[in-house]
């Protein structure tokens, strides 16, 4: 699993967040670790660099995309200004 998601960090293009094995754990799965298991899963530090580099979503737009009403707007329909 930590493997899988450190791989999966680089793809995305995250760096590690430290390459010394033998200080405390930085609790992300992009930490250089000789103790698995507390860097099972992506920090905070990655989700603000992955934010930084791809932007998010906002909340609104999310619903919007999740609701179906994407299709309406593939089909001609249209999102006014307030709503994204």
């Amino acid at each position: 699993r930590y493997a899988m998601c450190h791989e999966l960090g680089h793809g995305f293009g995250l760096p590690h967040t430290d390459e010394d094995y033998n200080n405390v754990n930085r609790g992300d799965c992009m930490d250089y670790t000789h103790h698995y298991e507390g860097n099972l899963s992506p920090g905070g530090i990655n989700f603000k660099i992955l934010a930084q580099s791809y932007g998010i979503i906002p909340p609104k737009r999310r619903f919007l995309q999740e609701s179906g009403i994407k299709e309406d707007i593939e089909k001609g329909g249209k999102i006014d200004d307030e709503d994204q």
